[in-house]
């Protein structure tokens, strides 16, 4: 294990190319809680923080659609008023 903390450049680059923190923090030669640590030191986003934003995007982005084919269906299927 790594005894010096990483410079913020390789925190940003091993954040950016790997899926967890796990994988990030094995690859710096640091423990995961340390490399947590260190991005919010830096201000770095996590692979964890990435995945979370994203996986909140496509709920608001599914749950916008939803109610668009909802009012779509409401408007198309309503008899004219004579």
């Amino acid at each position: 294990m790594r005894k010096t903390p990483a410079p913020k450049w390789e925190v940003e680059r091993v954040a950016r190319m790997y899926d967890t923190n796990k994988e990030a923090a094995r690859a710096l030669g640091v423990t995961p809680l340390t490399f947590v640590r260190l991005c919010k030191e830096y201000d770095i986003e996590t692979p964890w923080e990435r995945r979370r934003k994203r996986a909140a995007a496509q709920r608001e982005l599914t749950e916008n659609r939803r109610e668009e084919d909802e009012f779509k269906h409401e408007t198309t299927f309503q008899r004219p008023i004579k």
